[in-house]
């Protein structure tokens, strides 16, 4: 994984962990480089595939042969014999963690907090049908509270993780209680957004089966052409999880 402020990623750790689990560990082995933009370019032709973090899922555009993706950004690139391709797999994170949580996105609202690259890809994902607030707390209470209907809030920015832990995008957690709130981050389990929704009686998810369905969905790009069901049946969904939650001490 290539990005800034990567302490407390846990990409290194849990795809070691999910090679090993798969029996491909003496093959294959996975590592942080936390690097400056005039370096990225020579890390991503020292490895295999490479996993985008912020701040270059946009710029590493510029040193890919192809995109090979129609969403916004790349957060994956396999190295080919003529140059780098680059992919999104956050699009499968998404969509799998609303399939595993039963949430039928043609019959649901969705607010975004948030409009940065993980923000796009999600808009992307629901037909650009949702609506986006950018970091306005006010505006985003305004919005929950004139909703009518069945909604589902996400917060795609960091609020809630490192030194903005204790911080939410709501101000008033005191929402309707149809409302289902969705945190695209999975470190801490729990956000301050999460708690709260969840002591006010909402429907709360977490940014783990996003994180996970990511991952696998970059480990098919690089190594596996098997779909998806092979590697979670391999693993197991419920075992991955728990191997977050003691990565993360939550």
């Amino acid at each position: 994984v290539v990005g800034k402020n990567l302490s407390s990623n846990i990409n290194t750790n849990f795809f070691n962990w999910m090679y090993k689990q798969l029996d491909w560990d003496k093959d294959i082995t996975y590592e942080s480089v936390e690097i400056n933009e005039d370096g990225l370019e020579d890390v991503l032709n020292s490895y295999d595939g490479v996993n985008i973090t912020m701040p270059y899922k946009k710029i590493v555009e510029k040193y890919l042969r192809q995109k090979e993706t129609n969403f916004p950004n790349v957060n994956c690139v396999k190295k080919g014999f003529e140059g780098l391709y680059g992919n999104n797999t956050d699009w499968v994170g998404f969509l799998m963690t609303l399939y595993n949580y039963n949430i039928n996105f043609e019959s649901l609202k969705f607010i975004l907090f948030g409009d940065g690259c993980i923000s796009k890809t999600i808009q992307r994902c629901l037909g650009n049908t949702a609506v986006v607030i950018n970091r306005d707390r006010e505006l985003l209470q305004k919005c929950i509270h004139d909703s009518k209907g069945q909604t589902v809030v996400i917060n795609c920015t960091p609020l809630g993780t490192n030194d903005l832990i204790d911080k939410s995008p709501l101000i008033d957690s005191k929402v309707s209680k149809e409302h289902i709130l969705m945190d695209t981050n999975y470190s801490p389990r729990r956000t301050r957004f999460l708690i709260d929704g969840k002591e006010n009686g909402n429907r709360i998810i977490n940014g783990t089966d996003m994180f996970i369905y990511q991952a696998l969905g970059s480990i098919g790009v690089w190594q596996s052409p098997r779909p998806l069901k092979y590697l979670v049946k391999n693993i197991e969904l419920d075992k991955m999880k728990l191997f977050i939650k003691e990565l993360t001490n939550s």
